[in-house]
């Protein structure tokens, strides 16, 4: 009986060590953990779980780690990841439906330099929480937070322009220049992408326009079509 102890002890260290140099599986197939995994879960039937809580129950947590997943069940609920540090942590939400997503339905023309045009006509596709003048390309947020806005769109010159055009693109916010554009080069008569990813606090009451720009050549910014227009989306995410 002693010597049968001794090799279920032995049994149970080499699994455990197993465990610790494989990472730890959860399944029902007993297939092994990948290689990049501490832990592998997976199912075709059942999800993973996270603790579940209320707002003032997360914020109770004390030095939560960087990278600490939690849902959260009351003021806008969803899934949280803390993306601060332990004694300053930053919830934020990892996913919610667009609060506001649009598509620019006609073509616009832009003379630069120094001279802006701003996108109108937007056909809005989803929106909550803003108030969205679709016939202005205006945007007002209704609730004081941090906003992810994000945009894409196609510009192109004719073949009679230089050799290439430069587009700026800018978030306008509450009438004035944000420090938010990006910049997009085209050669003469062809097409190309300009996008934009920023994240910004707000204010309620903040309203937003989504502005264009040439560097000399006429240029144009297309209308929805074929892989082509101006797709903008802006969501709340604290």
């Amino acid at each position: 009986m002693k010597f049968l102890n001794v090799i279920v002890i032995s049994a149970l260290i080499f699994c455990v060590n197993a465990s610790y140099g494989q990472g730890v599986a959860v399944n029902t197939t007993g297939t092994r953990a990948d290689t990049s995994a501490i832990l592998d879960v997976s199912s075709t039937t059942q999800g993973l779980l996270p603790p579940r809580m209320s707002k003032s129950q997360r914020d109770a947590i004390i030095l939560p780690a960087t990278g600490l997943v939690i849902y959260q069940t009351d003021s806008t609920p969803g899934l949280y990841v803390n993306n601060g540090v332990p004694s300053i942590p930053v919830w934020a939400i990892s996913y919610t439906a667009p609060a506001f997503g649009a598509f620019f339905n006609y073509g616009m023309t832009i003379f630069g330099p120094n001279v802006y045009d701003t996108i109108r006509n937007l056909s809005t596709i989803r929106m909550s929480n803003l108030s969205v003048d679709s016939a202005s390309g205006t945007v007002i947020t209704t609730a004081a937070g941090v906003y992810h806005i994000t945009f894409t769109a196609t510009v192109h010159t004719d073949v009679s322009a230089p050799a290439a055009t430069t587009f700026n693109a800018n978030i306008i916010r509450n009438g004035y220049a944000t420090d938010f554009y990006a910049v997009a080069t085209c050669a003469n008569g062809n097409y190309a992408t300009i996008s934009g990813d920023f994240v910004m606090p707000c204010s309620a009451g903040d309203y937003f326009n989504l502005q264009f720009e040439s560097d000399g050549a006429t240029g144009y910014v297309q209308p929805l079509g074929s892989g082509q227009g101006v797709y903008w989306n802006i969501i709340q995410i604290q």
